[in-house]
């Protein structure tokens, strides 16, 4: 059996976090034992990982002293466990498995990178100082794992080691993300919207790395010559209380046609209800939401920003970042395809996510790291 530890900054609803809970999920239990530790509380995801039999604690990292118990504290588990791989997340866990190493020479460390544009107008000062020092350690880790070949690319660029990356995508369940058409019926019943409009959905929190400026745009030129378009957004902070937000859809003259959902936990219904999910993004590593999308049997029109290119494939239409007339122009081009044309490109989507991405291949992909030396 293969042991394996897991130190994490923490267990929020992050990428990563829910990454690590997938990985748990789909783990073969009697080819590897797991452990999980997080530098800070035991948040959100701690409970559903403790459901799955794994071991979950606290080292109560706060900065100061804290940080030496934990240290120590992680030492003892090393001693108890005795890990093949210890696998940290994230770049202060990275830093956290440095200092481990120092005390317990001989772990296997592996570090998991899921950060993807490095740049000090999407990064606080303090994150691209420590990024430029794990560099200068990046030759201590046996092997850096990285969801997505841009971010390997971004880090090597700010001058980490160029030995033994691995880019190990993150993975999809496409049991909970899989074509309902009941689902599909119930959302758009409850958006208002008829069975002949086409549905161009967008999901992510407002930020402005997400392009809504561009997706905002691209609906107005698509609303002027399709009457049936209409639009969903679904994330933190896109919500009828963010004004600029509707500012930009009045100014489009779309706001009626635009539903404004706020942050959803039943994302997969939603999605079923598209019929074109958008990603206008200007920065993305490895952006689940595509994957999702697809595996719901939905077609997707893409920014060539990060991974995003690489996860549509053919199973989709790829445009420059920024351009809102491309954008429209996409939409249009899916919108206008024959129907039993339309249905092939989403069943190609489904079956590009199932045999790439499901989480159990990535899991395999995973457990080979677990036991391979680089």
């Amino acid at each position: 059996m293969t042991r394996v530890l897991h130190i994490i900054t923490g267990l929020g609803l992050g990428g990563a976090e829910m990454m690590l809970l997938k990985l748990l999920q789909a783990s073969d239990r009697v080819a590897t034992e797991h452990v999980v530790l997080t530098l800070t509380d035991l948040d959100i995801l701690a409970p559903d990982i403790r459901a799955l039999g794994v071991q979950v604690q606290s080292l109560g990292v706060a900065g100061g002293p804290s940080s030496v118990c934990a240290l120590w504290r992680a030492r003892c588990m090393v001693g108890r466990f005795r890990p093949d791989a210890v696998m940290t997340w994230l770049h202060h866990a990275d830093l956290f498995g440095v200092a481990l190493k120092c005390l317990a020479p001989s772990i296997r460390l592996i570090w998991n990178l899921r950060c993807s544009r490095l740049s000090p107008e999407e990064l606080p000062r303090s994150n691209i100082l420590l990024v430029k020092l794990l560099a200068r350690l990046s030759f201590i880790p046996a092997v850096i794992v990285a969801n997505a070949r841009f971010g390997m690319e971004e880090h090597i660029r700010m001058g980490y080691s160029a030995q033994c990356w691995k880019v190990l995508p993150n993975g999809f369940d496409v049991a909970a993300f899989a074509p309902d058409a009941e689902a599909r019926s119930a959302m758009r019943q409850q958006f208002g919207v008829s069975d002949g409009d086409f549905v161009i959905g967008m999901v992510g929190r407002y930020h402005a790395m997400k392009g809504f400026d561009t997706f905002v745009r691209a609906a107005g030129l698509l609303a002027k010559k399709e009457k049936r378009a209409r639009f969903v957004l679904v994330g933190t902070d896109v919500t009828e209380d963010n004004t600029e937000l509707k500012g930009m859809l009045e100014a489009e003259g779309i706001l009626g046609k635009v539903a404004l959902l706020g942050p959803r936990r039943d994302v997969p219904a939603i999605m079923n209800a598209f019929d074109i999910l958008a990603s206008t993004s200007t920065s993305e590593g490895f952006p689940n939401v595509i994957g999702e999308a697809m595996s719901c049997g939905i077609p997707c029109a893409v920014t060539d920003v990060g991974d995003s290119s690489c996860i549509v494939g053919q199973a989709g239409v790829v445009v420059q970042a920024g351009d809102d007339e491309a954008m429209a122009a996409a939409w249009q081009s899916l919108l206008a395809m024959p129907e039993k044309d339309f249905l092939a490109l989403k069943q190609l989507a489904r079956q590009r996510i199932v045999e790439e991405y499901e989480i159990g291949v990535v899991a395999s992909r995973y457990l080979v790291v677990f036991e391979e030396k680089c």
